[in-house]
């Protein structure tokens, strides 16, 4: 029912969301563990990306002991909004499902994401450091996106990119 909905439904359903909704400065995320089997959306939509009159940040945010059981469970793009890659993912297969989004603006001081680190954090198994560098899992703005770290390592962006499957 919920992957039939998808295509229309899409505003909602992530467990870690900011899509230009205010800052997240200095905040701390500990000991989440989320059980669900089948999540129709992706874990991580974080949309800072100007739009006129929004403006967020997303700086020093940790997250420790995250463990989250499954991927998005959407295994295909069939709608014309480009299913969360940017640029827009072709119709068809997502094998990795829907793509968590760390998506930041073009400019340092507005709409940005830096300082983030991840602790033990894993979605479906895999450590948070695999998805964000194994095409698939995450569509980031590598260039505007700066200071990623997971478990004491920096992270910069797959060797590829992450929207061709």
């Amino acid at each position: 029912m919920w992957h039939c909905l998808w295509h229309v439904r899409s505003g909602g359903g992530r467990i870690f969301s900011n899509r230009q909704q205010g800052n997240a400065i200095n905040l701390r995320v500990e000991n989440v563990t989320v059980e669900d089997v089948f999540p129709s959306l992706n874990v991580f939509q974080l949309d800072l990306t100007s739009s006129i009159g929004s403006s967020a940040t997303v700086h020093d945010v940790r997250f420790t002991n995250v463990h989250v059981r499954n991927f998005s469970t959407v295994r295909s793009c069939n709608a014309g909004n480009g299913c969360n890659c940017v640029p827009k993912c072709a119709r068809g297969p997502l094998p990795t499902g829907i793509p968590n989004a760390l998506w930041a603006g073009p400019d340092r001081t507005h709409n940005n994401i830096s300082s983030m680190t991840f602790t033990n954090v894993s979605i479906g198994g895999v450590n948070l450091y695999d998805a964000l560098t194994t095409a698939g899992y995450f569509n980031v703005t590598w260039e505007s996106v700066h200071g990623i770290t997971v478990d004491g390592k920096p992270v910069s962006g797959p060797a590829i990119p992450i929207h061709d499957y």
